[in-house]
């Protein structure tokens, strides 16, 4: 009988572990997944931003386009200068 006790408390206190042991490895694998997330998500927003730049950029050109087009005519052609290089 004392066997007995002595293998349920064994079998008791190896569960207990295992479990803490799997919990365990299980919260630093999702905080491996969230770090890789956050890093992804970082890039996005990065990618937005650029994204978010040049749209306005083709916004601004258009409206100078239009407003240039308003105020001289469709057939002013627009000449750049450059500095000497």
């Amino acid at each position: 009988m004392r066997y007995l006790i002595k293998l349920v408390i064994i079998l008791t206190a190896a569960t207990v572990v295992y479990a803490v042991v799997w919990q365990r490895v299980q919260v630093i694998r999702i905080g491996y997944e969230i770090s890789v997330y956050e890093q992804k998500k970082s890039a996005l927003k990065e990618q937005q931003r650029q994204l978010w730049l040049k749209a306005s950029r083709v916004k601004s050109v258009k409206k100078v386009k239009a407003l240039r087009e308003d105020a001289f005519g469709a057939d002013l052609r627009v000449v750049e200068l450059t500095m000497g290089k």
